[in-house]
């Protein structure tokens, strides 16, 4: 009996993994393709995207981690992490990478999920360092 009860447990589970993978569009390609060589992309390579947080119409925040080589590196230099100003301008894309002024040395800027609101930044930091908990840090923009 024990045996059966495994196997239907293991039937449904298999279907019921099989409808979500196909209903949600889990089997869907989501690989990015450039469509014709006119094509580029606009941004520049940004280390570990995490979020973005609109500012207005134009502009937009991005949050950039660090965290698969704090995790998977054997390399002591780390990249530096932290923010993306995304702006559109007379139909042109420009970025630049934000400069972050009065953080503590002391603590590593590992931004994670992100918001804009009222003139500031909030950002939820995991600065993954041994006796230093998460933080959500605020900044004036």
């Amino acid at each position: 009996m024990k045996l059966l009860n495994k196997g239907l447990i293991l039937a449904i589970s298999a279907l019921f993994g099989w409808y979500m993978y196909n209903r949600t569009g889990m089997n869907q390609d989501l690989s990015i393709r450039l469509n014709d060589e006119t094509c580029k992309p606009i941004l520049p390579k940004i280390l570990c995207p995490e979020d973005q947080a609109s500012v207005d119409e134009h502009t937009t925040i991005i949050s950039s981690s660090n965290i698969d080589q704090i995790l998977f590196s054997d390399s002591e230099e780390i990249s530096p992490a932290g923010f993306y100003l995304i702006k559109l301008v007379d139909g042109k894309v420009e970025a630049s990478k934000l400069k972050v002024e009065n953080f503590p040395e002391a603590l590593r800027l590992n931004p994670h999920g992100i918001d804009f609101w009222d003139g500031r930044l909030f950002a939820v930091n995991h600065p993954m360092e041994s006796g230093r908990g998460d933080t959500i840090e605020v900044f004036d923009f």
